[in-house]
């Protein structure tokens, strides 16, 4: 009996050990970290982009092994990495510093397919004119290169759509944050880009862009307790300057755009406090922090 407990005890210990083996891979972290930094921080842009090239083939070639979608990159902080929120995909994204002034961007997207098979999209930066970006749709031969920080999923009756906060370094001068949108037909292929941004009925866009001068800031964030896109109003520092993007900075002014639905509808000069849970303890006063028998008037 002993025999047949111990006997069975080994067989369960060997299928135990080995099925989660065959769940395990080998994802070489530290190589991609170091590659992914030297992308950054190499002092020449030679240097940078062939340490790029390097990280491309390196990622592209552990992206595609079996499990590696449910594999979590700790070691890795140079790369950027979100799932959508309903893991269908998830995103690494970088970009790569050029002398000018300017950024290329890379972007691999695991998209988890309705099979339950993983494809590795690669998307593939490319130059967009300015006056065309708001309506240009692209896919993933034709990206418009940005650095993503949230995703938000929004459905229609027919379609899921994911939009996207990023933000882009445009030159010396301008920086720009975008609201973009990725959304998979029917066929599964990834479009960029999507005409659910409604400013009023003459201006409908395909995505939304910002642009605002290198030293300025700009707060673009989701707020879901009033479940919209809040943002700093953009202005120049004089009417004279209307146009000119670099004097463009918060005017202490914001807007939101919220989903109806079907679309993002704009909403004008929005309460930033609008739905905030404020508590008791945030009025509250410790005791050590009154003072008392403050002279508030010295006639000397």
């Amino acid at each position: 009996m002993r025999n047949s407990l111990l006997s069975i005890f080994i067989i369960l210990f060997w299928f135990t050990t080995n099925g989660q083996n065959t769940n395990q891979i080998s994802i070489d972290e530290s190589k991609i970290e170091a590659l992914a930094y030297s992308t950054l921080n190499e002092s020449s842009e030679d240097l940078r982009l062939a340490s790029n090239q390097e990280l491309i083939q390196i990622l592209e070639e552990e992206l595609n092994k079996d499990n590696s979608f449910n594999y979590h990159f700790n070691e890795v902080e140079s790369i950027g990495i979100l799932y959508s929120p309903d893991s269908v995909f998830r995103i690494f994204n970088w970009n790569i510093p050029l002398d000018g002034g300017q950024y290329k961007y890379e972007c691999f997207i695991q998209y988890q397919k309705v099979n339950g098979s993983i494809e590795l999209i690669q998307l593939l930066d490319s130059d967009v004119l300015d006056e065309e970006l708001n309506s240009y749709a692209g896919n993933k031969d034709y990206w418009y290169g940005a650095l993503y920080y949230d995703i938000i999923l929004k459905e229609s009756k027919l379609q899921k759509y994911y939009s996207l906060l990023a933000w882009e370094g445009k030159d010396l001068q301008i920086n720009r944050k975008m609201i973009d949108v990725f959304w998979f037909d029917k066929s599964e292929e990834l479009h960029i880009g999507a005409n659910i941004f409604h400013g009023n009925m003459q201006n409908i866009e395909n995505r939304i862009v910002f642009n605002y001068g290198q030293q300025n800031k700009m707060k673009l964030n989701y707020d879901p307790n009033n479940d919209w896109i809040i943002f700093d109003h953009l202005s120049p520092s004089s009417q004279r300057l209307v146009g000119m993007y670099e004097y463009y900075g918060a005017d202490f002014t914001h807007d939101a755009y919220q989903w109806n639905g079907k679309n993002w509808q704009i909403l004008k000069d929005v309460d930033v406090e609008k739905g905030v849970a404020k508590k008791k303890e945030y009025f509250q006063v410790e005791e050590d922090q009154i003072v008392k028998d403050t002279t508030l008037y010295d006639y000397k």
